[in-house]
């Protein structure tokens, strides 16, 4: 057979290959996005659950601790017995591989999400908020742009620069939400404000018994509670409180100025202001009301409420107690805790509220209680 023969053999062959092909791809299905995915832009890769992500706006206008307190009247009407702090713990029976995930506006007086969440095996911050909500990042998925189409904004010229933080057990990480892996039984809990109160926040009340039952990033430091030493007895109350709810490691003692300003783990302050001012520590805590995100200032016998700006926006002359925490910076596994009042009625009241009714502060920053008013601080 002649070179010219065998060439073109091959050419027919060649040519049969490539219609065979043609064929094959033309007969393919191409992938096709439903109408829903495209509405939310394929961030989470599977269908959105609208009533679960998008509460009814009765609800949306609702802080977490309103809600506790209006489930509560409803159980106490049909004689129901009922854990007022229920809304963010989790069921003990529950808490191997569930998380519970809040979402919230404008220091938590906003209602956005509030359920238990399944979590797999090393999931990070990040996995579990794309699992339940429509999210859009920025620098290579690193920080949130968006939930829920609630976008981040500089503000321009003339507004209030506004974006998503987060918070884990009541502590503002020092990570980004790609970082940190989740412990079982953790309450994560994202809120969207201005940035003027922002950075002061390192830690918030609104997740007890957070974070004296699960600690951070999966490390549990002993909790640490004092008192003046005429008052031990209601530290062992609280002490008696924190192990009902399986907090371990619970210590009580007298105020010691060394460990108030090097905390080995979280600590709460117990006590009428006028006996915890004694405190050098608490003097300079007080007078830098402006910076520690805490939004009160004790002035003589008055309570004065903060906003977001640090300016007083309400001065209360009688009886009014505070539940409030703050941290040395972000991820600081050790916050301070102080639960005071201006007169004993005021400390007590404060105290009550934490040891019997926990879920009135249920997603709060931090509270004030005065008159059986539950305010939520910062005042917004």
């Amino acid at each position: 057979m002649t070179k010219r023969k065998w060439l073109l053999i091959l050419l027919i062959i060649l040519l049969i290959m490539m219609v065979g092909c043609a064929v094959t791809r033309d007969n393919s299905t191409p992938a096709v996005l439903d109408d829903k995915q495209e509405q939310v832009g394929l961030y989470v890769g599977e269908a959105i659950d609208a009533e679960k992500v998008y509460p009814a706006e009765e609800n949306n206008n609702q802080s977490i601790g309103d809600q506790a307190e209006n489930n509560q009247s409803a159980d106490e009407t049909e004689g129901a017995e009922h854990d007022s702090d229920a809304v963010l713990p989790l069921d003990a029976n529950n808490s191997v591989d569930k998380v519970r995930l809040l979402v919230t506006r404008n220091f938590g007086s906003q209602s956005i999400l509030q359920e238990t969440v399944g979590i797999e095996k090393n999931w990070t911050i990040m996995d579990l908020l794309k699992s339940e909500m429509t999210v859009e990042t920025r620098y290579g998925g690193a920080f949130i742009d968006s939930i829920n189409g609630l976008k981040g904004s500089s503000g321009g010229l003339s507004g209030e620069m506004q974006d998503w933080f987060y918070y884990v057990n009541g502590i503002c990480p020092d990570v980004g939400g790609l970082d940190y892996i989740i412990n079982p039984g953790e309450v994560i809990w994202w809120d969207y404000h201005v940035w003027k109160a922002g950075p002061a926040n390192a830690a918030v009340v609104g997740c007890y018994p957070e974070p004296f039952l699960h600690g951070y990033e999966g490390k549990i430091k002993s909790t640490t509670i004092m008192c003046p030493t005429d008052d031990l007895e209601a530290g062992y109350r609280l002490e008696q409180a924190l192990k009902a709810k399986g907090v371990s490691g619970v210590k009580v003692m007298q105020i010691d100025e060394g460990l108030l300003a090097n905390r080995q783990g979280p600590t709460i302050m117990l006590g009428e202001w006028e006996d915890l001012c004694r405190s050098s520590f608490l003097q300079d805590f007080n007078q830098a009301y402006k910076r520690n995100g805490t939004g009160i200032h004790f002035n003589e016998m008055k309570l004065e409420l903060i906003d977001i700006k640090g300016q007083v926006s309400r001065s209360i002359d009688g009886s009014a107690g505070v539940i409030v925490a703050t941290g040395s910076g972000l991820g600081d596994p050790c916050p301070l805790w102080l639960v005071s009042g201006t007169d004993l009625q005021g400390f007590q009241g404060a105290l009550d509220l934490l040891l019997n009714n926990p879920g009135k502060i249920a997603g709060r920053y931090n509270a004030a209680i005065t008159a059986g008013e539950v305010i939520s601080l910062p005042c917004y």
